[in-house]
Parts: C-alpha cells; structure tokens; sequence
C-alpha cells in the first residue's frame, strides 16, 4: 500500500529522501482478511499547471485537482498481481472527468 503524504506528494518527489514514505506491507490472516488502524488520510494534489496536461486542462475550463487516493498491490503465489486505488472521494471528480 502506497500514498501521499501531507502535502500531496510521493516519498520519490523528494531528493532528500534516504528511504521510503508513506508506504506499507500488509499481510492478511488465513480468510484473506487485513486491516489497519491510524489516520491514512489521503489529500487532493494537483496537476502542474505549467505543463501541456495544465495548459490543456485550462483550455477544457477543466479544475487540475486530483483526488487523493491510496495505491494498493495485491499478490498471491500462483495468482497474477493486482494494482488497484481507493479514491477519496471528497474532490467530486477528477481532471479527466471534469
């Protein structure tokens, strides 16, 4: 499981990092089951506005915000990875959806 951190950005947009952020390996119980406790609270972050993905979205009259979510890898032996996120869903929507 991987995110943002406080600011909206990953512990890889830091030079000053030594190690990794903001991420964590979970491990399930016998019936597939896991949880966490703590204040995993994923921020909205927003799309370079100085970029072409900015300039098309200002064009588009379309916000840059992205919604925070949570990066998840699921893995099994014999099963085929699966990378999925859980959105925040306090922006309403993203960029691509307007």
């Amino acid at each position: 499981m991987s995110g943002t951190d406080s600011t909206g950005d990953y512990d890889t947009q830091y030079d000053n990092r030594v190690g990794p952020a903001g991420r964590a390996l979970i491990e399930t119980n016998a019936n597939g089951v896991f949880w966490f406790k703590g204040g995993i609270i994923p921020v909205p972050y927003p799309i370079p506005g100085d970029g072409p993905v900015g300039e098309l979205l200002k064009l588009l009259k379309r916000h840059n915000m992205r919604p925070g979510y949570l990066h998840f890898k699921f893995e099994k032996e014999g099963y085929d990875p699966l990378i999925t996120i859980r959105r925040q869903s306090t922006v309403g929507s993203g960029p691509a959806r307007g």
